[in-house]
């Protein structure tokens, strides 16, 4: 990793030792290895055996809010420094503002000596509050992009880092990316599941109130869902309906119907107004049905239908009572006067 143009002098030479590339695997693999529900302790512990092993007073991670805000997410401090974790949420990014194409790049950040800082440097102030005499910060790259930062403060002296030093503190600011990001990833998909089952809810609540059957088929034909509000609407158990085909489940001249309605679908879309009858516990039944196109559950399978089928029955029988009311009207001779009972 690079250094930024920020050094306001030369960092330390020093040959590492075994044990400092010990710690930093100790730590990596804590870190790879750590539940997502544990991820916070494992940050924890990582900063913590990072600053002990560097002499560093403060270690944190500070994670990038959105487009101008940023939080400090995790703090370890030595014994005796005041922790500031509490005091810095919220905060502005115009800070790192002159550090951010470095930080994008990949590179790091050193100051060596804060009171020698230009007096207009945005960090100058925030870092003296804290009592920071020397700090070194790493970027936290996500594929690529800047999302935080690693960083480590001296409070009680000035020091210089060795460049091997450098090397392991980002190989810790790598691993502690890598959970962040693996948490994130983990949080969005169990929003996008509380999402699914939420909007499933309401859908089935929707359902629930509606006098209609849906039925879901896929592209073959072959039953793979239901639900209905009104369980007297399907002919068949459901377990005996899903996985059957349409052709296995309805009379030919039903089945016929229901293959038109998909061609149409096919065409247009969606396809409505099919009638059709079956017999049923409660005798002959009429039925009407729509389609429409159900998007395919993976990427590369062919779409499927969504059936809504709704019993005529009723509605049927009276069509057909007021058609032979007309039809005799049509073929009398006699003047019919029809009114109501006022």
């Amino acid at each position: 990793m690079k250094r930024s143009g920020l050094e306001t002098e030369s960092l330390t030479e020093q040959k590492p030792a075994l044990q400092d590339y010990a710690t930093v695997v100790d730590i990596l693999g804590r870190l790879l290895q750590a539940p997502i529900d544990s991820a916070n302790t494992a940050i924890h512990r990582a900063l913590q055996q990072m600053g002990i092993q560097t002499g560093v007073d403060r270690a944190y991670v500070f994670c990038l809010r959105d487009a101008d805000l940023m939080d400090n997410t995790h703090e370890w401090t030595a014994v005796g420094i005041e922790p500031m974790i509490d005091q810095l949420q919220g905060m502005s990014q115009q800070i790192i503002s002159h550090w951010r194409n470095s930080f994008e790049r990949g590179d790091l950040a050193y100051i060596a000596d804060v009171d020698h800082l230009d007096d207009d440097a945005p960090e100058k102030a925030i870092l003296q509050i804290q009592g920071v005499q020397s700090i070194l910060v790493v970027p936290i790259m996500n594929e690529g992009i800047f999302s935080g930062l690693v960083g480590y403060d001296t409070v009680n002296q000035r020091r210089g880092f060795a460049d091997h030093e450098i090397s392991l503190l980002s190989s810790v600011a790598a691993g502690i990316g890598s959970i962040i990001a693996r948490r994130r990833a983990e949080e969005n998909r169990r929003e996008a599941r509380r999402d699914l089952e939420a909007a499933r809810s309401r859908l089935s609540a929707t359902l629930d109130a509606m006098p209609d059957l849906v039925l879901e088929v896929d592209s073959t034909g072959r039953y793979s869902g239901y639900h209905t509000g009104v369980p007297d609407l399907l002919v068949q158990r459901p377990e005996d309906l899903i996985g059957t085909t349409l052709e296995e489940s309805l009379p030919p001249e039903a089945a016929t119907i229901v293959r038109l309605a998909m061609r149409q679908t096919d065409e247009r879309g969606q396809s409505a107004g099919h009638r059709y009858f079956l017999d049923s516990s409660k005798g002959p039944r009429c039925f009407q049905l729509s389609a429409a196109r159900r998007a395919p559950d993976q990427p590369g399978q062919a779409h499927g239908y969504v059936f809504v089928i709704r019993d005529i029955t009723e509605e049927f029988h009276q069509r057909e009572m007021l058609d032979r009311l007309g039809e005799v009207v049509r073929h009398m001779t006699n003047l019919v006067v029809i009114v109501g009972t006022d």
